[in-house]
């Protein structure tokens, strides 16, 4: 890379392919190039209606590239199927999910290409819901010149550590099941439940269903058994106080009987998904649950 100042009435075809470091415009104020731009025929087709002034040029070199194709090498080395290249903007790609899903980051490869040079990558925190459309990563070159051997090193990287780097996995149609230690009134039940499918529908629940039990150990884990039987994937607990209704479903499926699951061990046998071959977690409210 090499760096000129050149008086605009001395450009020229020899100035073909070198980038402005400011946004350069006509005489009656229209941009003719954003910075980091780079000359072209067009470009000069229109230079005499430049200002007199003085430019600074960047000429490349070889083993130079310039910023956009290198930002656009670095989006598309590292971002999986879910993600969606936008860009550039001011040399920078935005990179947006496809659709609903989960943001999956691996943020010690993050920082390791960040250290090679003058790329960046930048991303939201990893395992978050996203909307579709949502921008959650962004590639950006510093300078508006970069060496190619950077961008060769980040796509070594990325094909070294297999996999993307940052993707949104999309939400799978789940048939879930509430059961609930709590009698209500038809009205609450109603609002109970329709908030409940409000917020499944919005991860692409295919069908709930609702039991109603008493907080008896034994109804809690029959009407899990059954829930599983009838070929539900996803089951939540629910009742008047998180924290005991937790501990309900626990003991149906603990040998020793009045662990606490929020102070549990987390050893398979101690809860009733865990008797049955499945996964389960004891979440606070607010959690997000990622299976």
């Amino acid at each position: 890379m090499l760096a000129h100042e050149i008086p605009v009435r001395r450009v020229s075809d020899r100035q073909l392919g070198w980038a402005v470091t400011e946004s350069i415009r006509t005489e009656g104020g229209e941009r003719l190039l954003p910075k980091g731009g780079l000359i072209d025929e067009d470009v000069l087709a229109r230079w005499p209606e430049m200002p007199d002034g003085i430019l600074h040029l960047i000429e490349l070199e070889a083993g130079d590239i310039h910023e956009n194709p290198a930002g656009r090498r670095v989006a598309e080395a590292v971002t999986g199927p879910g993600i969606e290249i936008e860009g550039p903007f001011n040399s920078r790609y935005n990179l947006n999910s496809r659709s609903r899903g989960l943001l999956v980051v691996r943020p010690n490869v993050v920082h390791e290409l960040n250290a090679v040079g003058d790329l960046s990558l930048f991303t939201r925190f990893t395992d978050q819901a996203v909307t579709a459309g949502q921008t959650v990563a962004g590639v950006k070159a510093t300078p508006i010149v970069v060496r190619e051997s950077e961008v060769e090193a980040i796509e070594a990287i990325a094909r070294r550590t297999g996999g993307p780097i940052v993707d949104v996995l999309p939400f799978h149609a789940r048939k879930a099941a509430v059961v609930a230690t709590e009698s209500l009134h038809p009205r609450l039940r109603e609002s109970f439940e329709k908030r409940v499918l409000e917020k499944l529908g919005w991860y692409g629940a295919l069908d709930c269903g609702f039991t109603y039990v008493d907080p008896d150990r034994e109804q809690v884990a029959d009407a899990i058994r059954e829930a599983l039987d009838n070929g539900v994937e996803l089951i939540m607990a629910a009742g008047g106080n998180t924290r005991s209704v937790g501990s309900s479903a626990a003991v149906a499926g603990s040998p020793r009987g009045g662990d606490d699951p929020l102070r549990g061990t987390g050893r398979p046998g101690e809860h009733v998904l865990g008797r049955v071959g499945r996964r389960c977690a004891d979440l606070q409210p607010g959690v997000l649950l990622d299976v």
